[in-house]
């Protein structure tokens, strides 16, 4: 007997009930993409009401610029994806570059670290991006020679590793890349690993659609304020990298550096993307 929609919007089954009795709920899924509001290009998987997402590994978390992008004039994404015939497993055929992609439910990963949303192009408009994509892999590449340690926000692992501490704050992964913030009266605290002998940039990574005028908050270094930070759309729908000055006296002879982000009065520290230290 086919259930009715009632005005609350619930389906309601008015019967007499008997031992026994079974109730089949039947529910056709399909598989869809989802756009995020502020980006059409950077998309999501779902089946049905289940978000889909991928393995990317157990290694140290370094900011993504391999991550495969998709390449298609085809909406029908049943055309290019294959279910597999006994799991919730999709598997993309021929669109990934470098190279395609198995999704699966995400509540199913567990201790590595995944991704959610992909970078979805037509080749007319990839020729037109894939030079800011190379731009970056070549920047992040250029930076990675230069750091001295990195800290991961959101990376459990990570966090542990630089004994991250912090009230009144939440994590999350978005945009490909895991990020914690800390809201009212909250704070982050964590260590660095500076070198000696040489100059050295404290560098923070933001979101650059992040905003609202509520972000704001100091860079506190072993208890001494180097920077007053805020957030407020500076680059919308990209990351940002802020350098903030190690003077030498903040490191000198020091095997570790205590660094905290504190909120202003009623503000709030922005999502932080990647930390680091390098070489200036």
């Amino acid at each position: 007997m086919p259930a009715k929609v009632n005005m609350d919007g619930y389906y309601t089954i008015n019967r007499k009930w008997n031992t026994n009795d079974v109730l089949k709920i039947d529910m056709p899924m399909s598989l869809s993409i989802e756009a995020m509001p502020d980006n059409p290009n950077r998309v999501a998987f779902m089946y049905g009401p289940i978000v889909l997402a991928s393995r990317m590994g157990q290694e140290e978390p370094k900011p993504i610029t391999g991550t495969p992008v998709l390449l298609t004039e085809n909406t029908n994404i049943n055309d290019w994806t294959k279910k597999d015939a006994v799991s919730l497993a999709f598997h993309t055929l021929g669109v990934g570059s470098p190279n395609d992609i198995t999704l699966i439910p995400f509540n199913t990963i567990h201790d590595e670290r995944y991704n959610v949303y992909w970078d979805m192009f037509t080749q007319s408009e990839w020729e037109k991006e894939k030079q800011h994509y190379d731009d970056e892999a070549r920047k992040a590449a250029e930076l990675e020679k230069l750091t001295i340690d990195f800290l991961q926000p959101g990376d459990s692992a990570s966090e542990k590793r630089h004994n991250l501490t912090s009230t009144k704050s939440y994590s999350g992964h978005d945009n490909g890349r895991y990020w914690r913030d800390a809201r009212e009266d909250g704070f982050i605290s964590f260590n660095l690993k500076p070198e000696p002998n040489t100059q050295q940039t404290l560098i923070l990574t933001y979101w650059g659609s992040d905003g609202g005028g509520r972000l704001m908050f100091d860079v506190v270094v072993d208890g001494e304020t180097i920077a007053t930070q805020e957030v407020r759309q500076n680059f919308p729908n990209r990351f940002f990298d802020i350098p903030y000055k190690l003077d030498e006296r903040l490191i000198k002879d020091r095997k570790t550096i205590t660094i905290l982000l504190k909120p202003h009065l009623d503000k709030r520290v922005a999502r932080v993307f990647g930390v680091r230290v390098i070489k200036t």
